[in-house]
């Protein structure tokens, strides 16, 4: 799990938006400069990074990028595209599905949890104070069946991650 404000804000602000081509175009952006840091820090070597797919599996990651409020990018497209449709906004309900359908084929995580509260322990072996993230919501808990974009319903039951949707939605 990669938690950068700077990057999920960048991705937040084009799913607001609603924009599936700017939406692409930040991805890459951030991939690159990922890419870019880590070639920096001396964890990859530039010759391996100049393959496509050597960089595009190295920031594989991104796409469930987490902000400050460990939310992840199809968790807020999920919620933008609930909010939409209880606007009325027919167009920006489908721009948010549409997106949501993207982020699910770059391999975007529906189980992942959200929200989850910081909890203080202590290390059993080493007796330090650490602190651990709890367990959270994922975004078909959060939200409901029926208030999942239809991608996000179709992806689901494809994968088989619920037996019964329509007894989720309770």
């Amino acid at each position: 799990m990669i938690t950068n404000e700077r990057y999920f804000s960048l991705l937040k602000h084009e799913i607001e938006r609603g924009s599936l081509p700017r939406l692409k175009l930040a991805m890459e952006c951030i991939r690159a400069d990922y890419v870019k840091g880590k070639v920096e820090q001396g964890l990859l070597d530039p010759k391996l990074v100049r393959m496509k797919s050597m960089g595009l599996m190295v920031s594989q990651g991104l796409v469930d990028v987490r902000g400050k409020g460990d939310l992840t990018p199809i968790m807020w497209a999920c919620i933008v595209y609930r909010q939409k449709s209880l606007d009325g906004d027919h167009l920006g309900a489908q721009a948010a599905d549409a997106i949501a359908d993207w982020l699910l084929q770059e391999q975007a995580s529906v189980g992942a949890q959200g929200g989850r509260e910081i909890i203080r322990s202590t290390d059993r072996r080493t007796g330090e104070t650490v602190h651990e993230r709890g367990r959270g919501k994922t975004i078909m808990e959060a939200l409901g069946w029926a208030n999942l974009p239809p991608s996000v319903q179709h992806h689901i039951k494809r994968r088989r991650l619920v037996v019964e949707p329509e007894l989720a939605a309770a």
